[in-house]
């Protein structure tokens, strides 16, 4: 979260008609869609853009809903409005801290508007990925781990294992076919299950529930189902309840 000045910029009252296009409040939209795009709740996107927003001296009020981010800045009935529809993304917690660094930075007065515009879509740009041999590895791991946490024995893990690393070859393919991508959490299922039915019939002891889940286990959401329960605590319903939905 920003932390605020001890003497913030004094808010502007007014908007002119033409100040959306001001590097100030350009900024404000560059980071609030990015921000939005890497799933970072709403009550704390609001918090964090106002606390931006007070920074450089712009009056302003925000609304977030999993698909828009409402804003409107001045003082009422002369606000001006406006409204971001960031692009969907998946939940990424390395690109939302850094992006935290350059609002803070930006309100601080360590950078410039400017700058902190062309540092955020530098983030949004970036293409930077693990490489396939790593997330392979990560996916047949995890697998594993996951297995014995359920409390699964030595062949229940391996077998989770070789699940794991057939899913992980689907998700890495479906990175690059957006075909694949749209069945790659009924086809990830189905390749763990399979696993677990065939490993069952070589030895009858292997547990296929402890192999399905294990196998499928990088594919659960995990963290946007804690993102959810956040929302609907912090009484954002709508945002709350749609990202719940999806992410059952």
């Amino acid at each position: 979260m920003v932390r605020l000045r001890k003497a913030p910029m004094e808010p502007s009252s007014n908007i002119d008609p033409d100040s959306l296009a001001t590097p100030r409040l350009r900024f404000i939209y560059d980071l609030g869609g990015a921000l939005h795009a890497y799933g970072t709740p709403s009550h704390r996107l609001e918090a964090l853009l106002g606390a931006v927003a007070t920074e450089l001296g712009v009056k302003s009020e925000f609304f977030v809903t999993p698909t828009a981010i409402f804003c409107a800045f001045g003082e009422a009935p002369d606000q001006k409005m406006g409204l971001i529809t960031p692009k969907s993304s998946d939940l990424d917690l390395g690109r939302t801290a850094e992006l935290d660094l350059v609002a803070q930075d930006v309100a601080w007065g360590d950078a410039t508007v400017e700058e902190g515009s062309r540092r955020v879509r530098a983030i949004l740009t970036d293409t930077r990925e693990y490489r396939p041999r790593t997330r392979l590895m990560g996916h047949a791991t995890l697998a594993a781990a996951a297995a014995l946490l359920l409390g699964g024995g030595f062949y229940e893990a391996l077998t989770a294992l070789v699940a794991g690393t057939l899913v992980g070859i689907v998700e890495i393919s479906a990175r690059t076919r957006s075909g694949l991508a749209r069945v790659l959490l009924p086809l990830g299922a189905l390749i763990a299950s399979l696993c677990g039915v065939v490993a069952a019939t070589i030895s009858p002891g292997i547990s296929t529930t402890v192999v399905g889940i294990a196998g499928v286990i990088y594919l659960l959401p995990g963290l946007a189902l804690t993102v959810a329960m956040m929302e609907l605590a912090t009484g954002h319903l709508v945002s709350g309840t749609a990202r719940f939905a999806k992410a059952v």
